[in-house]
């Protein structure tokens, strides 16, 4: 079993020059979860936000150079923001090479880059890559999704405004906790048993930061996800 699972990430990572990018986004995530399990770690889930940010590949290849900050100064964390992600934890790895397979290697053989691989937080990911003058450019983003089905709703009508709802997975959630730049937000509906929430923010503070999480029963407070909600609003579910 385990050879056919080598062959089959070993396809996976020598696909085709015309393959299709989500093809090609895919072998990354096969790689990624082909190593997380031969560590005993779970496997990620794909996530849109993070494969929208990871384009930034063509930012470096059109560079010529890997940093994990842009032009304008954003890292990883404001990048994702940007394409619409609610995570509160994201990472990234950067390689250039002829190929997947040989900066897979590379990243293997990278102490930093295989801790940030396999960090045992890590529930979602997504990839990009990019054509370079001596082979291509990938960028693996990974992200620690705490809420379940969180999603992001802009109501229609005038007086419409962006619902957030979700599950929280941690137990020991006692409230939710929405803050709308400094200002405190009471959720429209709270089912302690299932931890289920349900916010609204007025559409004309869709631009503004948002922190969302929970209280303990202690009264700390431990954030799960941070958005912009004009930017998260209507791309569906960030998990199942």
């Amino acid at each position: 079993m385990k050879s056919l699972r080598v062959f089959f990430l070993l396809s996976l990572l020598s696909l085709p020059a015309g393959a299709q990018p989500a093809q090609r986004a895919y072998a990354a995530l096969a790689w990624v979860n082909g190593y997380r399990v031969a560590h005993g770690l779970p496997t990620l889930l794909p996530e849109p936000a993070l494969e929208r940010a990871a384009a930034y590949a063509e930012v470096l290849a059109a560079s010529g150079r890997l940093a994990h900050r842009d032009g304008a100064g954003r890292d990883a964390l404001a990048r994702y923001r940007a394409a619409g992600g609610s995570a509160a934890r994201v990472g990234e790895i950067l390689g250039a090479g002829a190929g997947l397979a040989e900066i897979a290697a590379a990243w293997e053989a990278s102490p930093a880059h295989a801790a940030a691989a396999l960090d045992p937080r890590w529930t979602r990911a997504g990839a990009g890559r990019a054509r370079a003058q001596a082979g291509e450019v990938w960028v693996v983003l990974f992200a620690e999704q705490r809420v379940e089905g969180f999603a992001v709703v802009l109501e229609a009508g005038p007086a419409g405004g962006y619902l957030l709802a979700g599950r929280f997975q941690d137990a020991e959630a006692a409230a939710p906790v929405l803050l709308s730049g400094l200002d405190s937000l009471a959720p429209c509906a709270w089912d302690p048993g299932r931890r289920e929430f349900l916010f609204r923010v007025p559409v004309t503070a869709g631009s503004r930061y948002h922190r969302l999480g929970y209280c303990t029963a202690t009264g700390e407070f431990m954030l799960t996800s941070a958005l912009f909600p004009a930017l998260a609003a209507d791309r569906g579910p960030e998990s199942p």
